[in-house]
């Protein structure tokens, strides 16, 4: 559960009636063009690595993070800790079963007319091999 929702069911006393847990498998990107990947793989490499570290600092200091987020996000300390403490944090490499979620999202983008056309997600994607020489080790 994200902060905001946090804080709104804290400040209104709403209720769960039904969440997305096992809905949203996929999770955030972090998104290249192609042309970019190909040219200058040591610079995705190099912002990975530099993810990776922000990344593992803020597992082991979630409660700083808490801390630091309340003034950016206008989200009260009470909500922010749970958010924080709830979020996975690290870079997951890209799998098939990614793939394979992120595609049914596609499809049914498409389907809901939430964009134009269908998207081949794999054909979108580095080879799994390509983003693992591109990752950092995890």
């Amino acid at each position: 559960m994200g902060p905001i929702l946090c804080s709104g069911r804290k400040n209104t006393n709403a209720r769960t009636l039904i969440d997305g847990i096992g809905i949203n498998k996929q999770g955030g990107f972090y998104l290249a063009s192609r042309k970019f990947a190909d040219e200058q793989p040591q610079i995705v490499k190099a912002m990975l690595e530099e993810i990776q570290k922000v990344e593992d600092w803020s597992d082991k200091n979630r409660e700083t993070v808490a801390e630091t987020l309340v003034p950016v996000l206008g989200i009260d300390l009470e909500s922010m800790k749970k958010a924080t403490f709830r979020r996975k944090f690290g870079v997951v490499p890209i799998n098939e079963k990614l793939i394979t979620e992120q595609q049914k999202v596609a499809d049914t983008f498409y389907k809901l007319k939430l964009i134009p056309k269908q998207i081949d997600v794999k054909a979108a994607m580095l080879k799994p091999e390509e983003y693992a020489a591109l990752s950092p080790k995890i």
